[in-house]
């Protein structure tokens, strides 16, 4: 499963949910917030081949049977959709639609007549049984603890041990699939928070979850016992932007500590409080940092920083709609303020209200002009919503703003190339690369300007870049087939219109808008 947008062989799709991969890698099945289910082939690149629209909001989980032809989806509405694939033509369609008293956060096929529902905020899980092109409700496992708001870590059910993994709330569940299609929990795993990701070993002794709160990955065998715990590396540095003094955060929380130690009225200072959030904010705690801008708002309930700040956080945690209703009292407090209405516009994108989103991104570029996130944001939006001419205009303001920043001219530069504008796409490239990013960065940068460059007939640079990223990642085999076909085509001399035809068929990496939330 993804949570972003992912692009495969040239085509870019926009996957904002969840996606599968059949088992002979030629059909990728998208779901996303814009309400649609995609089914992608593969023949010489990825093209979409259907759409069905058939659910009522954001799709957030999928599952296809081990025989491949039946799959299930759950959406943000109270229904489970059956769909089947018709060996006639290969078009997939909608069989039945399941109304379901909650809707799910994840399911799963146990075989291909029987699937595991997790409904949204219950402390249960349901199982359905397909009989006779009739869908029956099986059985109810009651997991007798706190139920699950989060649509992490998808259902897994390990079919050599008949065993079915389950998060709900704190726990991941251990389900045994008995005789007659009879289940019990084997064991129950407390990991102590609920905001957790994970994924089970395709054998089912290897459990690993990812902690949101320590930000370390937990390694576990089946019975629970901990192997291994070790520290993630840090993320990339996010962007942060806050209205508040700059200050030397060492001497922030020193200040701080002496006057807790003596027993003063530390906590009456906002602005060491606020900071000490927004330290915590750039370490990515977001958890910690709401508690401290809610320690500002209780001394003050008029500050509209804390409530900016809180906001970002909430975003930051996939909650929304929390953050949307934070953001409009911060506006509320201060009407002034042009980082809440970002903050809201953020929050409305996320919940696949683009239109809106736009009013309030242009709310807060007209009360201040040099918001270079509030600009890059609205870029981002008019890209999704395929206006790559007046998204440019805003990519422009951002660099004029903050011309120093990699991504601005990278995302621009996919603009141009929606645009067949090669030559611009090539020069905005160029000026990323000039900007020392990091070797990730790097690769993306120079594939997609070899593919510019080939698109102008400038094979022979188009080459070098290719070379350049084999000499970073010697291990990139789509790079190293890319580069002997482009070698096979000049050793040739083959016809410029084959080349652009082989060019159609390749790869542009990593096109991925980003939503800068500010924190």
């Amino acid at each position: 499963m993804v949570n972003q947008s992912k692009q495969f062989m040239g085509m870019k799709i926009k996957i904002r949910r969840c996606v599968l991969i059949n088992k002979t890698d030629n059909l990728i099945i998208s779901g996303s917030d814009d309400l649609t289910t995609k089914f992608w082939h593969k023949q010489y690149q990825w093209n979409c081949q259907q759409t069905i629209n058939d659910h009522k909001n954001r799709i957030l989980v999928l599952s296809i049977t081990e025989q491949q032809n039946k799959l299930i989806t759950c959406s943000e509405y109270k229904s489970i959709l059956m769909i089947e694939s018709q060996e006639s033509d290969r078009k997939w369609v909608v069989k039945k639609r399941i109304v379901v008293e909650q809707y799910g956060l994840r399911l799963c096929f146990i075989n291909d007549d029987l699937f595991a529902f997790q409904p949204n905020n219950r402390q249960y899980m349901h199982t359905y049984q397909i009989q006779n092109d009739q869908i029956i409700k099986k059985s109810e496992i009651d997991f007798q603890n706190s139920p699950d708001i989060y649509s992490l870590f998808s259902q897994q059910y390990i079919q050599e041990k008949h065993l079915l993994f389950n998060k709900n709330g704190f726990y991941v569940h251990i389900i045994r699939q008995k005789d007659d299609n009879y289940f019990i929990i084997e064991q129950s795993i407390n990991l102590g928070i609920q905001n957790f990701y994970g994924a089970v070993s395709e054998d089912g002794k290897q459990l690993i979850t990812w902690d949101s709160l320590l930000k370390v990955i937990q390694q576990q065998n089946k019975n629970g016992n901990k192997i291994q715990k070790v520290k993630l590396q840090k993320r990339k540095k996010e962007k942060i932007s806050v209205k508040n003094q700059q200050m030397e955060l060492y001497d922030q929380e020193k200040n701080l500590k002496q006057k807790e130690q003596s027993k003063k009225s530390s906590l009456n200072s906002e602005k060491l409080l606020i900071n000490r959030g927004l330290s915590l904010l750039r370490q990515r705690k977001f958890e910690e940092s709401i508690i401290q801008f809610d320690k500002v708002i209780k001394l003050s309930p008029s500050n509209d920083e804390a409530y900016v700040n809180k906001s970002a956080a909430l975003i930051e945690l996939n909650q929304f709609e929390q953050g949307l209703q934070v953001a409009k009292i911060a506006i509320q407090k201060n009407p002034k303020n042009d980082e809440a209405y970002n903050k809201l516009g953020a929050a409305l994108l996320n919940l696949n209200e683009q239109e809106e989103a736009i009013l309030y991104f242009s709310k807060a570029i007209n009360l201040n002009p040099k918001n270079e996130f509030a600009q890059f944001n609205m870029a981002n939006l008019l890209r999704e919503l395929d206006r790559p001419k007046e998204a440019i205009e805003y990519y422009n303001n951002a660099i004029k703003i903050n011309p120093i920043d990699i991504e601005y001219y990278m995302e621009k530069a996919f603009c141009l190339q929606v645009l067949k504008k090669y030559q611009n796409a090539i020069k905005c490239f160029n000026q990323a690369l000039s900007l020392n990013p990091n070797e990730e960065i790097t690769q993306t940068l120079l594939m997609n300007k070899g593919y510019s460059l080939g698109c102008i007939k400038q094979f022979q640079e188009e080459l070098n870049c290719y070379n350049s990223v084999i000499m970073i990642n010697p291990k990139n085999k789509e790079v190293q087939k890319l580069i002997n076909d482009l070698k096979l085509k000049i050793n040739n001399h083959k016809k410029p219109n084959d080349h652009n035809q082989q060019h159609e068929k390749k790869q542009k990496i990593k096109q991925v808008p980003k939503k800068k939330n500010n924190i």
